[in-house]
């Protein structure tokens, strides 16, 4: 894909939470998202990924504005958000639990109907799009009289899409949409959610766990760190490339089918578990884990840089570490 038109662009984002003392004093700073700057283009999904409590989900909030910023900027279309209103309809999102993100006392057409209401349309036009959207998920017209209880956890996935789809975005977050999914059901919607792509051009930011699949349905892919970017590739080139040793230690844990090719696996263990983000480090927050750290890596915080051609890393020694472990 041609990668011209920057739909977001991201500058020094950071979010701060503050830590409160049993008695009300300030105790710290919980830096969920620390000075993240890329971009993502029309038309790509963007995949994120990192461990639980890296800041994936914070990051993807701050660009739909459903949290402010502690710092930092963000333009789309080349209009900086925080200079309009928030809520934006060309921006949506779909959740991670299909199960908590209905509710439970409305049936499936007022669950579609509620993002229509201040919308100009008149009933018989809101209930023909409602209509059209269950289909394009794979459910009926009829399912509007039922409840979210009598849909199994990717129907009810499939709902959330529908819902994120009635406004006509132009920009969807999919926050771990199908973590919660079975096996068997996962590659469904992530298929659906290609073709949904396909048809009416979405870009998606696409938030998982999951490597395997985020291969598969990314075409860009950030790895987040406490915070902060890690690296920043191409899909392809990521997997096939990696050059930050955090990169290199997930790609190395991922289940493999075949058993020959997990046994060729360089496995690359990590010294710890992740650090508390209270602990601000100096140097590299990867350092106190990083199988190739040097003492100036815990002294002197790296920044993301392009190695190659639409290829980000921070770390002080990549060019070092891809050339001694090939």
């Amino acid at each position: 894909m041609l990668q011209t038109e920057k739909l977001f662009e991201i500058r020094g984002l950071k979010k701060y939470f503050p830590i409160r003392s049993f008695l009300g004093g300030k105790r710290g700073d919980v830096k969920a998202v620390n000075d993240v700057s890329f971009s993502i283009y029309r038309g790509e999904t963007f995949g994120l990924v990192g461990e639980s409590g890296c800041g994936k989900s914070t990051l993807g909030r701050l660009i739909l504005r459903m949290l402010e910023p502690t710092a930092g900027e963000i333009f789309y279309k080349g209009k900086d958000i925080h200079q309009s209103p928030p809520g934006r309809q060309e921006m949506q999102i779909i959740f991670q639990d299909p199960y908590s993100s209905l509710d439970a006392y409305w049936n499936i057409g007022e669950i579609l109907a509620e993002p229509l209401r201040f919308q100009p349309l008149s009933a018989r036009e809101k209930q023909e799009r409602i209509e059209a959207m269950l289909e394009k998920v794979g459910l009926k017209p009829e399912d509007t009289q039922r409840f979210p209880y009598e849909f199994s956890g990717g129907q009810r996935q499939r709902i959330g899409i529908a819902r994120a789809l009635m406004l006509k975005p132009e920009f969807i977050l999919c926050d771990e949409p199908i973590a919660a999914l079975d096996a068997s059901i996962q590659a469904q919607v992530v298929n659906m959610l290609q073709d949904l792509q396909e048809e009416f051009h979405f870009t998606y930011l696409f938030i998982s766990h999951d490597l395997s699949m985020m291969r598969y349905i990314s075409s860009r892919i950030g790895v987040m760190y406490l915070g902060s970017l890690a690296e920043l590739a191409p899909s392809r080139e990521l997997y096939e490339k990696p050059l930050h040793p955090y990169t290199r230690a997930l790609l190395s844990a991922r289940p493999v089918a075949d058993p020959e090719k997990a046994r060729a696996i360089k496995r690359l263990p990590l010294s710890m578990e992740l650090p508390s983000p209270l602990d601000n480090l100096p140097g590299c927050p990867f350092a106190p884990r990083c199988p190739f750290a040097k003492p100036l890596c815990r002294e002197e915080k790296p920044a993301l840089r392009e190695l190659s051609p639409a290829h980000f890393v921070s770390c002080l020694r990549a060019e070092e570490i891809s050339s001694e472990n090939g």
